[in-house]
């Protein structure tokens, strides 16, 4: 069986703070470090493999601790 690869749109790789990043449903948050893409209006609280992104929807914010590794992506 095949490896299933999911194909993402880079939407924005310079956000600098965590209010001018976009969300939306069709929106995910790839780190650069670990290669994880999150939802950016997730369920639950969530973060990346490797912890660099966070989304804490208990208080509504998002968390990147290296924002050189952060993107804004829509699967494609």
């Amino acid at each position: 069986m095949g490896m299933m690869v999911e194909m993402f749109q880079l939407l924005a790789a310079d956000v600098r703070d965590e209010s001018e990043a976009p969300k939306g449903p069709d929106v995910y948050y790839r780190c650069r470090l670990c290669s994880s893409a999150i939802p950016s209006q997730p369920d639950d609280n969530i973060g990346c493999d490797c912890g660099n992104i966070f989304i804490d929807i208990d208080y509504f914010r998002l968390v990147v601790r290296d924002f050189g590794a952060f993107e804004v992506v829509r699967r494609s």
